[in-house]
């Protein structure tokens, strides 16, 4: 398994005959100043959830118009797509989601969206795990809870504390489930500033791997 980080929640996951893209939000476009043309071959896209950070409609059209993949989300983000792309392959994962593709099998799980600064009403949230029969990578979305039956030895985790768990919210998890690897995610919004080296320097004496990746960066597991 390939692992890509790009920027806030995005990942892109390559098993031996898939790529999975996960949550290219704005700031992959803006931040990063990515061309979503540069996008190809993607077989899977998954979205946790509908906030713009995660789906960027408009960029997020140019890549499903140029690799018509199979899309599992939310009921709220697949409705809107269906709408578009009535030929496709779209589904909510908000219901114990399960299939395999090839040698992967996708899981669901739902998460649980802190609340928003605004007031406005927090967006149902679904986590992915990907399983490639060697890893399985756990991506929870925004949320402030992991699910402990992922069975995940590779973690995302959000830590900012808002809208998401706290650094010691996130560290008192990860020891409970005891993954064998951890990837810091969400901390490029402006508003949220929490670095990624003070969630690293927490996990300390845990004997859990913290890898920071630098927004491009991969890691093969």
């Amino acid at each position: 398994m390939k692992i890509t980080k790009h920027s806030q929640s995005c990942f892109l996951i390559e098993t031996q005959n898939k790529k999975i893209l996960i949550d290219p939000g704005t700031f992959v476009f803006q931040k990063e100043n990515i061309d979503p043309n540069s996008f190809q071959n993607i077989d899977i896209i998954l979205f946790t959830h509908i906030h713009p950070d995660h789906f960027d409609q408009e960029n997020c059209d140019i890549i499903i118009k140029n690799n018509l993949p199979i899309i599992l989300s939310t009921n709220e983000v697949a409705e809107k797509l269906k709408q578009k792309y009535t030929d496709l392959n779209i589904s909510s994962a908000e219901k114990s989601y399960d299939q395999k593709f090839d040698e992967i099998q996708i899981k669901s799980f739902l998460s649980t969206h802190g609340p928003l600064p605004n007031g406005n009403p927090a967006p149902n949230v679904v986590g992915f795990s990907i399983d490639d029969n060697e890893n399985i990578f756990y991506h929870p979305g925004d949320t402030l809870f992991l699910d402990k039956t992922t069975g995940a030895n590779i973690i995302a985790v959000p830590f900012s504390g808002t809208v998401t768990m706290n650094i010691d919210e996130a560290k008192t998890q990860i020891q409970e489930i005891k993954p064998k690897l951890i990837i810091p995610m969400h901390y490029d919004s402006p508003n949220y500033p929490t670095p990624p080296e003070e969630f690293a320097q927490a996990m300390n004496g845990t004997d859990i791997e913290v890898k920071i990746l630098k927004d491009g960066e991969s890691i093969e597991v």
